[in-house]
């Protein structure tokens, strides 16, 4: 809605509007005194997300005096949205968008005459130009800011811990078949934590660092003109973890928990839900975080594949996979002691 303050007529004016700093759109309007008319104009958004500053000027170019040019200028952000589907061909990790902020950098002047006497006390009238702060400078001047996602897998199969078979220890109940295991991790210059059989389970663990100088940049302007937009942009929303077998079958997809860490900016720690609680012969109750293999499935990689969405302005998303090795089966740690003969 545009209003004319005046109380006579004005014939024609300028209006003008802006998407950030290029014209879109120009018009030209009569208004009667004290009259009002709503004003609208089209805009094709961005295809791409984006903060635009859209702005209309009346009077632009200030061939109407007036006596405040300060309320002629008006300006929204509009924050442009657009769904890109993510896959693992196709990450974002990286993104970066321009803010224009409009500024006053400072005030058009205009004549004020002041006056001296001479000897007989007559007025002298002289000029000078003085700013004028009803009629201020405005300037746009546009800001990039940056946001990054990046993410760390880890997997632990437990079987790094040396064990006995023929002298087992309740500590051994996670590492059991470490026992062939860790001399076959050496063997081929492994990692034993890389390494399990068919049946047993192990952790993951992944840890996002989610970044942005969202509004580090904002410019100085007289009078503290260009006003931050506000608002936070966090961490990703979600992180997902797909199992494939041995034979590259799907074998489950498990959304991880956060355990650390906060939403927004800075580092999270994920992990695979808890499992309900077994009650070991002792009567303790054993709680835990793992994917448990198929007892069934065959030696080679187990393939871990991460995917870590929705994290900040632009939706980033990355994948990272990590392979388990198998190696055996659980029930190649199943002994059974000899019984002596009845003499």
């Amino acid at each position: 809605m545009i209003k004319n303050n005046a109380v006579t007529a004005i014939p024609e004016v300028l209006i003008q509007w802006k998407a950030d700093s290029t014209i879109i759109q120009e018009q030209r309007m009569a208004f009667t005194p004290g009259e009002s008319k709503p004003i609208s104009f089209t805009w094709r958004a961005p295809d791409k997300k984006a903060i635009v500053n859209l702005a209309v000027t009346v009077n632009p170019e200030q061939t109407i005096p007036e006596e405040n040019f300060a309320n002629n200028y008006h300006y929204k952000f509009v924050d442009v949205e657009k769904y890109v589907a993510r896959s693992c061909k196709n990450k974002l990790e990286e993104a970066s968008w321009d803010v224009t902020y409009p500024i006053i950098t400072g005030y058009h002047t205009k004549p004020k005459t002041y006056y001296t006497y001479d000897e007989e006390d007559n007025p002298i009238p002289h000029t000078r130009w003085v700013k004028d702060y009803s009629n201020p400078i405005w300037e746009d001047v546009t800001v990039t800011y940056h946001e990054s996602l990046s993410a760390k897998v880890i997997v632990n199969t437990k079987q790094g811990v040396p064990t006995d078979p023929k002298n087992p220890k309740p500590s051994d109940r996670e590492s059991r078949g470490s026992w062939s295991i860790i001399p076959y991790a050496q063997e081929k210059r492994l990692d034993p934590n890389d390494i399990t059989k068919a049946g047993y389970g192990f952790e993951v663990t992944v840890e996002t660092t989610y970044q942005n100088d969202w509004e580090t940049k904002v410019p100085d302007g007289l009078e503290d003109t260009a006003h931050p937009l506000g608002g936070t942009f966090n961490g990703p929303t979600g992180v997902f973890a797909e199992f494939y077998d041995t034979s590259n079958r799907f074998v489950q997809e498990v959304k991880l928990e956060r355990i650390a860490g906060v939403t927004g900016k800075g580092k999270a720690t994920w992990v695979l839900p808890q499992l309900p609680p077994y009650r070991l012969k002792s009567g303790e109750f054993v709680y835990e975080r793992k994917h448990y293999t198929d007892e069934d499935v065959k030696d080679g990689n187990y393939l871990v594949l991460i995917r870590v969405e929705n994290a900040g302005k632009h939706n980033l998303y990355t994948c990272l996979s990590k392979n388990i090795l198998i190696h055996g089966s659980m029930y190649d740690d199943i002994y059974t002691m000899p019984v002596p003969k009845d003499r």
